[in-house]
């Protein structure tokens, strides 16, 4: 009986030894799998320039592209901090408790977007995700310093202590992001509301009016003193804006209704026109002249537009009669890869058809916009912008030099790159 015991346990144990050989081949080849999956997926899809963010068990796996390395027992709150200072085009994110509290953060949700998921080496149901990066609106564009100081009751103040706009200037029908700071130097004992406008600098008329119950994400008696808030409003001016610079005001009142104070410009925000007989202020200055005494003096344009949604790419040239215009020409805006192929391009009379060149007078500076839209099945990448002149009757182009007089080559002037992320 003894015999036959020791037999069974015997059996038993080496069934045991078998089920554990056969279980580790299995993780094994599980990882191997998941690991030349995710390689394939990064090297077909990802770019060579991308910077890819991994803890180090993983970044074997990053088909030879650029690498951030993660801690490997990281907190979520190291993880975040490497994530924001950085903002590594992509990062994969494992099954682990920090990893739960990065996903779960509000600026994580924002500017990172799932893209793949992978099997987990030891539980499939467990994924590996691949996240990438998504540029915020509201972080575009210069940040202002400001002081616009506020008094709730002797002893509670707080102020305006700056914005950012998304660009210096307003196009009719397309949303514009703000973002205001604020910071309390007391701590206020009563709840604000918030009152943005948008004026007509014409006739005052209020062309939006936005109510903030929560500036800056929390109401105004859980403001922390000495800490800076981030306020952030989406403007939509209407498609028919006039040229003119437009106010934007800002109004706090109390909870009877009463208002703090009288409302306050914090900005004001031009419609630039589009002929005008005084030099422009773009973005870009430029210096070039083309054939009948045309020049191209600076242009507006974005260094980044987003995938994943139909988006318009917006291209401002600035252009200069120095005596009157002759012929009728159009103007050419090409999105150009890098062996000069064109997969998005406008070609147009200036001012969207509304302003030939025969019209334009000795003098004149001329806005021209071109809107490029760009469907979400548009290729990732990085794209030149050449723009220039032509002749639509004979499809010549119209020279183009520089201060110098040099003749620039194919009669165009190419633009900063454009990042297609």
């Amino acid at each position: 009986m003894m015999i036959i015991l020791l037999g069974a346990g015997l059996l038993a144990l080496l069934a045991g030894g078998v089920i554990f050989v056969l279980r580790n081949h299995a993780t094994t080849a599980e990882r191997t799998a998941s690991q030349e999956n995710l390689t394939r997926w990064i090297a077909a899809e990802t770019l060579p320039t991308e910077v890819i963010a991994a803890q180090p068990a993983w970044l074997n796996n990053t088909a030879g592209r650029p690498q951030l390395t993660l801690p490997a027992n990281p907190d979520a709150a190291g993880l975040l901090h490497t994530l924001r200072q950085a903002a590594p085009d992509y990062c994969l994110a494992l099954n682990s408790l920090p990893w739960q509290g990065v996903q779960s953060s509000p600026w994580f949700q924002e500017h990172y977007r799932e893209v793949y998921r992978v099997g987990a080496p030891d539980d499939p149901a467990a994924p590996l995700t691949l996240y990438r990066y998504v540029a915020s609106p509201f972080e575009a564009g210069e940040t202002v310093t400001a002081t616009l100081p506020f008094t709730l009751a002797e002893g509670q103040t707080f102020a305006l202590t700056g914005y950012r706009l998304e660009s210096r200037r307003l196009t009719p029908g397309a949303p514009f992001h703000l973002t205001l700071f604020w910071r309390s130097d007391t701590a206020l004992h009563e709840p604000l509301l918030l009152v943005l406008r948008l004026l007509d600098p014409a006739t005052g008329r209020v062309l939006q009016r936005t109510e903030n119950a929560l500036p800056g994400g929390l109401s105004t008696e859980y403001w922390n003193p000495g800490t800076q808030l981030a306020d952030r409003y989406l403007l939509a001016p209407p498609l028919e804006l006039k040229a003119g610079s437009y106010p934007v005001e800002i109004t706090f009142y109390r909870r009877n209704g009463a208002p703090l104070a009288p409302p306050q410009v914090i900005a004001t925000l031009p419609v630039p026109p589009a002929v005008s007989p005084q030099p422009p202020t773009p973005d870009y200055p430029l210096a070039f002249m083309l054939d009948n005494g045309i020049a191209l003096v600076g242009y507006d344009a974005p260094a980044r537009v987003t995938t994943g949604e139909t988006v318009t790419a917006r291209v401002a040239l600035y252009w200069h009669a120095t005596q009157p215009v002759t012929g009728d020409y159009k103007v050419f805006v090409h999105f150009l890869t890098a062996d000069d192929v064109a997969l998005a391009q406008d070609d147009s009379q200036p001012v969207v058809w509304t302003y030939p060149t025969t019209r334009w007078q000795a003098g004149e500076y001329i806005r021209d916009e071109h809107a490029l839209v760009l469907p979400p099945t548009f290729p990732r990448g990085d794209y030149r912008i050449a723009i220039g002149m032509y002749d639509p009757a004979t499809n010549a182009r119209l020279a183009v030099r520089d201060t110098a007089g040099n003749e620039l080559p194919d009669h165009r002037v190419i633009l900063h790159p454009l990042s297609v992320r």
